[in-house]
């Protein structure tokens, strides 16, 4: 820096302000070129300024979340967990949701606790069902699954479902059993001995009778 020489022509006071300028620090990392609208910057390793652009997410937690946009209009969620998400018109893969609000969704699995599932079709995959806890289902079409606790309005039951140890039902093919028993058809009708019959007559019909009645699961073997 050369020297600075300042002269003062006046016999009167004056304030001077005298900035020196700083050595240059290097160019800065900066943010990584390239990106998109709607996409967002994302570390890729621990190493600094290990970072691109993206518009695909894993490992991120949604907390009462309003899943719009791609989700609202048939998109897919493959694995996550959402809170109090209220979600419109999605695919759902292997995820889990807790007490959110499914309006018209294609559920594949999951586990469910509390959710308010409107309409939508909730089926199974391969031999893993979804678990849904204490949900109200208005209007579903179902296929597979375990719902305990469940209010389901409507709808339409594919294949069998079972409340555990309570009602076992099929409404395709008119099928039903209490208490865990398997789902079967409505028994036939046992003609009532008439006047006069001999006991054996009245044994074979009480025996059709328990046999009847152990087959819906109303009475134990």
């Amino acid at each position: 820096m050369p020297d600075i020489v300042i002269t003062i022509v006046s016999g009167e006071t004056v304030d001077l302000g005298l900035a020196v300028p700083g050595v240059q620090g290097p160019v800065g990392q900066g943010v990584a070129s390239g990106g998109a609208s709607g996409t967002v910057l994302v570390k890729q390793s621990a190493t600094d300024y290990d970072a691109a652009w993206t518009s695909t997410l894993s490992g991120i937690a949604l907390i009462a979340p309003t899943l719009s946009g791609a989700i609202a209009n048939n998109g897919t969620i493959s694995g996550g967990t959402y809170i109090a998400p209220s979600v419109t018109s999605g695919t759902f893969v292997s995820f889990a949701t807790t007490s959110g609000t499914l309006i018209s969704p294609i559920v594949t699995s999951g586990t469910f606790s509390a959710p308010a599932i409107t309409g939508g079709t909730l089926a199974s995959v391969a031999a893993t069902n979804g678990t849904y806890t204490s949900p109200s289902i208005v209007s579903p079409t179902i296929s597979g699954g375990t719902f305990r606790n469940s209010t389901i309005s409507g709808g339409t039951i594919s294949g069998i479902v079972s409340t555990g140890s309570g009602l076992v039902l099929a409404s395709a093919s008119g099928l039903l059993g209490f208490y865990g028993a398997t789902a079967t058809l409505q028994p036939s009708g046992i003609a009532i001995p008439s006047g006069g019959s001999s006991t054996d007559e009245v044994g074979v019909t009480v025996s059709g009778i328990i046999v009847a009645l152990q087959n819906l699961g109303l009475l134990g073997a």
